[in-house]
Formats: structure tokens, C-alpha cells, sequence
């Protein structure tokens, strides 16, 4: 970055972030930019949670390999860069420093207070990209919501068990700051 002119990439400014451990987070929803702080212990433990329980089902002993990482750096095309809370592939994603490429089968955001409209607003973007299973976990109101690219939403109250289209199912555990 040239000291004379400010102007950076979201990419080089979200490097600079990581590099000097700043707390705040970068995301964008098509062309829009949303900042927001780094998420919270009960965040961060409801994905070790969900990530914890996510298999294939032994009556499904072949296909899809469920793997999944954590908030992971992801170029979508119509969408640009997004770090989805947990990101579901059915062939191990490659372990590289940039941002991944391959479009994940299913994606799982748990809805941050304050930054509700940032998961929501990704939702058919998620869905035109090519990923097959969305799911919203909201903590405040204990509602999980999948969609589907065949349209489909399905509203649950947590605890609740989900299956992708994939075939991998997950567990949503109860959603509470006692766990």
C-alpha cells in the first residue's frame, strides 16, 4: 500500500486486521461490506457444538464425506468473499492461504444480535451460488431455519437434528449461555 494513497482492497485490509489481531470482522453480502466484532465465547462454542456432531448417517455408509471447516474465507461466485460460520463439503476443501473456491454443499450461520440482516440478506445469494443446504441458528429466539434450492424452509426450535441434501445430518444443540 503506497503511504500517499490510502485506498486499499477489503482483502488487504482484512490481512492488516489479521495481522495485528484486531477484533473485527469483514463480510461480503454481493457488493456490501459489513464490519462487526469478532464473534462471542457462546458463538464460538454453538459451532464447536454443531461442527462436534456433523456425519454421514451409518445407513448412508457411502458418498458425501462431511467434512467441514470453521469460519473460512470463501469466494462464491455472485456473492464475493463471505466467512460462513461452518462451511460443509462433501471432498476434503484444500488447506491453502487464500480463499477457497469450491462452493461448499451447505453452509450454517448462527445469527449474531445486532447483524441478523447480514445472514439473512446471504441467504439467496448462498442459494444462487450453488450451495444446497442454508441454515440460520439464531441464539435469541432458539429458531433454526433451512432452506433449500428447491425452495423448501423449514423453521425448527432448537434442540433439533438436520439433514442435507447431501446426506450429512447434524445435531443443533440447545441454545443457551449455560452450556
Amino acid at each position: 500500500m503506497n503511504q500517499r494513497n490510502a485506498t486499499v482492497t477489503i482483502e488487504e485490509l482484512t490481512e492488516l486486521l489479521e495481522q495485528h489481531n484486531i477484533p473485527l470482522r469483514i463480510s461480503l453480502t454481493g457488493n456490501v461490506p459489513t464490519w462487526e466484532l469478532s464473534p462471542s465465547a457462546l458463538h464460538q462454542g454453538i459451532i464447536d457444538d454443531i461442527r462436534a456432531t456433523i456425519r454421514l448417517p451409518p445407513e448412508r455408509a457411502s458418498g458425501c464425506g462431511c467434512f467441514h471447516i470453521a469460519d473460512v474465507w470463501l469466494r462464491l461466485p455472485g456473492i464475493g468473499l463471505r466467512r460462513p460460520d461452518i462451511a460443509i463439503y462433501c471432498e476434503r476443501p484444500p488447506r491453502q492461504r487464500t480463499a477457497l473456491t469450491l462452493v461448499p454443499t451447505a453452509v450454517i450461520e448462527i445469527v449474531s444480535a445486532g447483524y441478523e440482516h447480514k445472514d439473512l440478506d446471504a441467504v439467496p445469494l448462498y442459494l444462487a451460488a450453488g450451495i444446497a443446504d442454508v441454515v440460520l441458528v439464531n441464539p435469541e429466539t432458539t429458531f433454526v431455519t433451512h432452506y433449500t434450492t428447491d425452495g423448501a424452509v423449514a423453521s425448527h426450535q432448537a434442540p433439533c437434528r438436520l439433514e442435507f441434501q447431501s446426506g450429512c445430518v447434524c445435531d443443533i444443540p440447545t441454545l443457551s449461555e449455560e452450556q
